[in-house]
């Protein structure tokens, strides 16, 4: 058993070191607590808003960007977000239709039943998550596709008019609170969210978001089931065949660290595209970069130039010779 373990940890340290970084980049305090997004979250959940970032509660940057949107958005940028989500929706349950099966046909899989039983659990719980994420996904395609107008989807999105959170007495629960009518004029230091008359939801975020964690958790765990199953059947030498599954084992292994250290690489990659986007026009979150407002007015004048220029030469190319 010595050996062998050795030889497995050799075999997937690059792949569990890849996973280890992913998870410090994404739960360490000191790099992501204190984001853009802190001054928001600080204003409307009170020192309170740290925790539920780092814990991964609520993602208070997301929150943030449908607070803007919610009140900002065009109503036709409203309902081609309905339509976008709907379109999330059924494909979240197509897919997840689909892993609910191959979870279910790897509890088939010869000797499932002769290892270790955390690796049937794992493969267990990932059929449930996928047959969750249809649940869910399908439950949340019917809501929204009956609201039927801008307004509608913009009060689903919203919990109603901004309270105030900070300052409140220790002795409110938190169901009164939340009900009472006191208003939240000195709530955000920043005066456009302060104008604001629709508060962004934290329930209409986690329905809009949940489907997809729920199926990535499947696939987590499935991919790790898996690959328990191959290592009990080389450790515990199954159908004396150690050797074959060590080397199966190993396969799996490698190819879904090829896979983690290819993610990896490809969100270090959007993250600074996403920062160096922010720091020259501010797009996508122009409420945190309000100095770049004219960057994006300079910008969308040279694309419609650009666009113009090439609708000009489409109508000499179309036009008589």
């Amino acid at each position: 058993m010595g050996p062998a373990l050795l030889q497995v940890v050799s075999a997937v340290s690059q792949s569990f070191k890849a996973i280890v970084e992913i998870f410090s980049f994404s739960y360490l305090p000191i790099l992501n607590a204190f984001k853009p997004g802190n001054l928001y979250r600080q204003n409307r959940f009170g020192y309170f808003g740290h925790f539920l970032y780092i814990s991964r509660l609520v993602d208070t940057d997301a929150l943030q960007d449908l607070h803007w949107n919610i009140n900002t958005w065009t109503d036709e940028e409203v309902m081609a977000w309905k339509q976008s989500q709907l379109s999330t929706y059924n494909a979240i349950a197509v897919a997840g239709a689909i892993f609910a099966g191959i979870g279910l046909t790897a509890l088939q899989i010869p000797n499932m039943f002769n290892v270790h039983w955390t690796a049937r659990a794992l493969c267990s719980s990932s059929m449930l998550l996928g047959i969750f994420s249809v649940s869910v996904a399908t439950s949340g395609h019917q809501t929204v596709a009956r609201l039927n107008s801008a307004l509608s989807v913009r009060l689903w999105l919203s919990r109603g008019k901004p309270t105030q959170y900070l300052g409140r007495s220790v002795w409110t629960s938190s169901r009164e609170h939340l009900m009472s009518d006191e208003p939240g004029d000195e709530k955000y230091k920043n005066s456009l969210f302060e104008d604001m008359p629709l508060e962004s939801s934290i329930s209409s975020l986690k329905v809009a978001s949940l489907p997809r964690h729920l199926l990535d958790l499947a696939v987590l765990l499935f991919v790790v089931g898996f690959g328990l199953y191959y290592l009990f059947m080389w450790l515990d030498n199954i159908e004396e065949a150690a050797l074959a599954h060590r080397n199966v084992f190993i396969a799996v292994m490698v190819t879904a660290g090829l896979y983690v250290l290819y993610a990896y690489q490809l969100w270090k990659a959007q993250d600074a595209t996403k920062t160096k986007r922010l720091e020259e026009f501010g797009f996508g979150a122009i409420h945190q970069n309000l100095d770049k407002v004219a960057e994006i007015m300079r910008l969308q004048q040279e694309l419609r130039r650009c666009q113009n220029e090439l609708n000009f030469l489409r109508g000499k190319e179309d036009g008589p010779s």
